[in-house]
C-alpha cells in the first residue's frame, strides 16, 4: 500500500521562495534530487482546499517519486 510521508526539503529559491527542490531528507537520510520530470498545480473544488505544488522527480540514480508542497501550510510530502 502506497502512502504519503512527510519529509524535509531543500529548495532552490530564485525569484519566489522555494521554487525548485533540490534536496529530501526522509528517515535522517538525505537524497539529491537529480531531475524533476513534471511540475503541476492542484486545488480542490472547495475553497478551503489547500493549495499543492507536485514534482515527479529522480531521487539519485534511483527511481521517479511524487513530492507534494502544501503551499499554505509550507509542509512536503512524498509518495512511497
Amino acid at each position: 500500500m502506497k502512502i504519503f510521508k512527510e519529509i524535509k526539503v531543500e529548495c532552490y529559491s530564485g525569484y519566489k521562495g522555494d521554487e525548485v527542490p533540490r534536496k529530501i531528507t526522509l528517515g535522517g537520510e538525505e537524497y539529491m534530487i537529480t531531475a524533476i520530470r513534471k511540475r503541476w498545480y492542484e486545488k480542490g473544488v472547495k475553497p478551503d482546499t489547500p493549495l499543492w505544488e507536485n514534482f515527479t522527480v529522480k531521487v539519485g540514480d534511483g527511481e521517479q517519486s511524487l513530492i507534494k508542497h502544501e503551499l499554505v501550510a509550507d509542509t512536503w510530502k512524498i509518495f512511497l
